[in-house]
């Protein structure tokens, strides 16, 4: 399980809100699928699948949104780096709401958690 990484990610126009995200966590499960532990407007959608990259330095990891635009994607990085974090990448925002590009996670237990 992974919870949101405040120090890393820039929240832009929902700075003022960091209270309602901090507790933001999201679980990888064998099944290839993940949750978020609620939903943020600036994911589009808190359940899905993931692809895992191949490993080599330029790869990425894949999330695909199950309930809302099953056909988007947002990119992931392998994890975990020195510190034990990951990055969301691109990541679509909920329909009219604002972008946060990079979204950093980091690992706070290793058996994911269904919410």
């Amino acid at each position: 399980m992974y919870q949101l990484n405040l120090d890393k990610t820039e929240l832009g126009s929902y700075s003022h809100e960091i209270d309602l995200y901090r507790d933001l966590k999201v679980s990888f499960f064998e099944d290839s699928t993940y949750l978020f532990s609620k939903a943020v407007p600036f994911i589009d959608d808190s359940v899905g699948k993931w692809l895992a990259g191949d490993g080599s330095p330029e790869s990425w990891g894949y999330m695909y949104e199950e309930k809302y635009n099953p056909e988007a994607s947002t990119q992931f990085s392998e994890c975990c780096s020195e510190d034990s974090t990951f990055m969301m990448n691109s990541v679509t925002p909920r329909p009219g709401n604002d972008a946060v590009n990079k979204i950093w996670f980091t690992k706070i237990r290793s058996k994911p958690v269904r919410f």
